[in-house]
């Protein structure tokens, strides 16, 4: 396949060669050139890239291509047959397969819902010789890895093979050699099966961890309820890793789980099932004392629907082996394993078979707190009260610190003596100018546009929306979160605006708004003219002009992230419950609800239930609205007392 790509004109030369009949260049790409795999695969993947991952997959002159029916696939094949003859690629028909259900692909045999090993390379391990060295023990274990996906209990199988590769152990082939060797040979012609990923079926995660690596397994049950494995996975740990308390250990094996599988488990149809032998993780979800590491991790695991759920090690096995596979563990010479195992602050490594401290002797002083100790460097007079970099730098050079660099960032922020006596680094700040009060409702009002979510179906008509616009009236806050698409036009928003606020509250004397292109066209400004009201635009650059409007986005995007669903599409059945607990809530600057306000009374959330039909699906919709309510009370009022002592 190489020689089907020629040699830049006037770079022969370089592909030159010498032989005793003469001195020759290629024409063409050769075998053996650092570069050729790279620009022959570069050269497919620019032919078939418009294919690619939709119905093809390539690898260098490996052309896989699927489909889902019969029909289907011959129109893809077509395709991809025309596509090759337009740049003039041969096919050699005695090696391609066309229209089969079973195909070999990179080592692998690939079925309808599963995946096996090639039978033609499970065969040369048939007859595989005994190993007579560390280096013949290393070629077998090269080639059964590549298949470890497949064997279940690998390590704990292959544990007496690793052990020799060890360079402080003497090679020695006794009979727990030859058992493992034998063992592993039976497991690979065994021939076991991995099924593919089902989306439409639940999934299960199971993940343990050991001293010194994480492992995890995702799998999904059959119509007979029987658990398959779909993937494993199993990681060494490394530096502070290995300090880690066993809770984060377990933790981070879940974290790393997710991460590997994340393109199956992010926006999973079904709720995720993760099993850990560590009891206390089954409580981590509604745990609130969180270190700064478990913080980051909660975070990553907001965007996943799951629960964690305790089963005993004994029942978790698989996770489990892999997370003690023999290769991970450490092989620091015996007589130093308990020097390292009584340094907990990683302040020793191996080196050169001897031991070797990573910083230079430090005097022995009594310890201070963290805070204590950065005010004394951060503040004596030959220190200079240096910036954040300079006095993280010292701390770490000339003392036993541990704090982080945002301890350091915290007590110099809160530096008296840094705040008066250094100069400012930001230009001065412009005189506050705030917008005079409306003298009547709906006189004024601000509108502006929450951009770039998800796609989201209105129930009734079907139509998409993708983005919120959101007026409110400037004296009593009353709102509206009305759902919007990114490709309207002008014209649509006059409709809009006329339909919901014209016809409900009259025509406003004055607009405010940020300078979107919709309030700036020809189209809007001469509609608002002619209506008789004025429209006043916030300054270039600086949104925050229109204070009011910024801060009702902040608050209805608070509620969006706490309610919306995981795949992020029904927050347009949110909005009209949003609009309505955002207006019954009482406003921080006028001390009464904006439906107070705008209506004379307050609005009842829900009245006593009453005997009615027994229908699940009303009952709890009505439920659920309740406790939306009752719960975005709180969360807006916490939102604007934050946003009141921050502003």
């Amino acid at each position: 396949a190489y020689n089907l790509i020629r040699i830049k004109d006037g770079e022969e030369w370089k592909t030159a060669f010498r032989t005793r009949r003469g001195h020759y260049e290629y024409l063409v790409m050769p075998f053996g050139l650092t570069n050729a795999p790279a620009t022959f695969q570069n050269m497919i993947n620019d032919v078939l890239r418009e294919f690619l991952d939709v119905f093809v997959v390539v690898y260098l002159d490996d052309i896989l291509i699927f489909s889902k029916t019969m029909e289907e696939h011959k129109g893809h094949v077509h395709q991809v047959l025309t596509r090759l003859h337009q740049h003039e690629l041969l096919v050699e028909p005695e090696k391609a397969k066309f229209h089969t259900q079973e195909v070999d692909f990179l080592g692998y045999t690939i079925t309808p819902g599963e995946i096996r090993m090639e039978k033609s390379k499970v065969a040369a391990i048939r007859e595989w010789p005994t190993p007579k060295n560390v280096k013949d023990v290393r070629a077998f274990l090269g080639f059964v890895n590549f298949y470890r996906r497949f064997l279940k209990g690998y390590s704990k199988t292959a544990n007496p093979l690793t052990n020799l590769t060890v360079k402080e152990i003497e090679f020695a082939w006794n009979e727990p050699q030859e058992k493992a060797f034998r063992q592993i040979i039976d497991a690979v012609l065994s021939e076991p099966v991995l099924r593919m990923i089902d989306p439409e079926k639940p999934m299960e995660v199971e993940t343990d961890a050991s001293d010194f690596a994480i492992g995890g397994q995702l799998g999904q049950r059959d119509d007979q309820g029987r658990l398959h494995p779909v993937a494993f996975f199993s990681k060494k740990l490394h530096g502070p890793e290995l300090n880690y308390q066993i809770h984060d250990k377990e933790l981070m094996a879940i974290i790393e789980a997710f991460k590997e599988w994340r393109t199956y488990l992010s926006g999973a149809r079904h709720e995720v099932k993760v099993y850990t032998d560590h009891k206390n993780l089954a409580h981590f979800t509604t745990n609130k004392d969180l270190n700064k590491r478990q913080i980051r991790w909660a975070e990553f695991l907001s965007e996943f629907n799951f629960t964690i759920i305790y089963r005993k090690g004994s029942e978790n096995g698989r996770a489990d082996i892999l997370s003690r596979r023999s290769d991970h563990e450490q092989t620091t010479p015996p007589n130093n394993n308990a020097i390292l195992a009584s340094d907990k602050e990683g302040n020793l490594i191996p080196y050169h078979r001897t031991l070797a401290v990573t910083t230079r002797i430090k005097p022995a002083k009594p310890p201070k707190s963290t805070t204590e100790l950065i005010e004394q460097v951060h503040g004596a007079k030959a220190h200079g009260h240096q910036g954040v970099a300079k006095t993280f730098a010292r701390l770490r050079k000339h003392h036993d610190f541990k704090g982080t660099r945002q301890d350091v960032t915290a007590v110099i922020r809160n530096c008296n003596l840094c705040k008066k006596s250094k100069a400012e680094r930001h230009r001065p700040y412009g005189e506050l100018k705030a917008l005079p009060v409306p003298t009547a409702a709906w006189e004024s009002v601000s509108l502006d546009f929450i951009t770039s979510l998800p796609p989201s179906k209105e129930p009734l008509t079907g139509t998409s929306y993708d983005n919120i616009l959101v007026v409110v009236d400037r004296l009593t806050k009353y709102s509206y979160f009305l759902p919007y698409k990114a490709t309207g036009t002008a014209e649509d928003l006059a409709y809009v605006f006329l339909r919901n606020i014209v016809g409900q509250h009259g025509l406003p004397k004055e607009l405010v708004s940020d300078r979107d292109k919709l309030f700036t066209s020809n189209f809007w400004k001469s509609l608002i003219a002619q209506l008789g009201a004025k429209h006043k635009l916030s300054t270039a650059f600086h949104p925050q002009t229109d204070g009011q409007t910024e801060r009702t986005n902040q608050t209805l995007e608070q509620y969006l992230r706490c309610y919306i669903n995981y795949q992020q599409d029904d927050w347009v059945t949110l909005l009209p419950i949003a609009q309505f607990a955002y207006n019954s809530s009482p406003s921080e600057s006028t001390k009464e609800s904006p439906f107070y306000a705008n209506y004379g009374y307050n609005p009842t959330a829900y009245a006593e239930r009453r005997e009615a039909p027994d229908t699940p699906k009303a009952t709890n919709i009505a439920v659920n609205i309740r406790k939306i309510q009752e719960q975005i009370k709180l969360d807006l009022e916490l939102v604007r007392t934050r946003m009141t002592t921050t502003i």
